[in-house]
């Protein structure tokens, strides 16, 4: 149940939200802009590993590509069109500044100019909780996009969908669902274990499919859920959390070295049987409206 509420999170993020990974923070303000970098940037290669106790358990060659980076010369930072905080830069070192509902910190990447046009940034860092050691590793190697002046063009060249000739892609929207109506389901009717068989993450702008990903073995197809009366959930045999339903609404509050994670689903259908799960964010940008939706189908075991 871990991975479930994991690539929840991550896979909305690389659709619309950029991303904000675990790393050092910096309590020094991070330099100024280098006027070399200011312009817009797309992700043509991303590397993300995990590693508890030396062991790996999660890896991804692809989670971030096609992501859009537009660094402003006034110092702000947008991904995917979000504005996400402020960005500096010094010899080898680049910064990223966040600032999310008043929670800001400051990530630290190692860069490397392998031209005028290609740039990969990266960090490699260790640290222990609770007796136990994590490592996480990330790499992105961004490329210029012409025409971008770093003020006027938050996406420059939208992601591509993907995953076409897959199983299971043409059962994605192609043009905007818009929000989810939701059905009202009693706690009693999600007891017991359900099999996710299917899912997608998908973002739209202006109504049309902008980027598209199905899920994978890897990314929870397969996983088994189980519900339990007294509150709390497993995923294949994992210890998860708690659960609650509200109307419509089915939360899942997950507690992981001392922090606490809710993902908020609405449950978009439901036969007893099987049950179809999404998240959803709008926002609206420049006069162009963005949604990204993720969703989740399970069948009883």
């Amino acid at each position: 149940m871990k991975e479930l509420i994991k690539k929840t999170g991550l896979l909305l993020m690389v659709l619309f939200a950029g991303f904000a990974v675990s790393s050092c923070s910096d309590d020094d303000d991070p330099p100024g802009v280098q006027n070399d970098l200011v312009g817009t940037w797309r992700v043509v290669d991303s590397y993300w590993a995990e590693y508890e106790d030396g062991e790996l358990y999660y890896e991804s060659n692809d989670s971030y590509v096609s992501d859009i980076y537009v660094l402003n010369q006034n110092g702000s930072i947008e991904v995917n069109g979000y504005t996400e905080g402020t960005w500096g830069a010094s010899g080898d070192a680049f910064y990223i500044t966040y600032n999310e509902d008043g929670d800001v910190w400051t990530e630290q990447y190692r860069m490397v100019k392998e031209s005028a046009n290609r740039v990969t940034i990266s960090y490699d860092i260790s640290y222990n909780e609770d007796g136990t050691s994590y490592r996480d590793v990330l790499r992105l190697t961004l490329e210029r996009q012409s025409g971008g002046s770093g003020d006027d063009d938050p996406i420059v060249t939208p992601p591509e969908p993907g995953d076409e000739d897959q199983p299971g892609y043409d059962d994605i929207p192609q043009q905007d669902p818009g929000a989810t109506v939701g059905v009202t389901v009693q706690p009693n009717d999600l007891l017991g274990s359900w099999r996710m068989t299917f899912g997608y993450a998908a973002g739209y702008q202006n109504g049309e499919l902008q980027a598209a990903e199905l899920y994978t073995p890897d990314e929870g197809i397969g996983d088994v859920i189980t519900f339990n009366p007294d509150g709390t959930f497993s995923i294949t045999n994992e210890v998860g959390g708690t659960w609650r339903i509200d109307g419509t609404k089915v939360s899942l509050t997950s507690y992981e070295d001392g922090y606490t994670d809710t993902v908020e689903f609405i449950m978009a259908s439901f036969d007893g049987n099987k049950f179809e799960w999404r998240v959803d964010y709008f926002e609206e940008y420049d006069s162009d409206m963005y949604h990204s939706v993720e969703s989740q189908t399970f069948e009883r075991v």
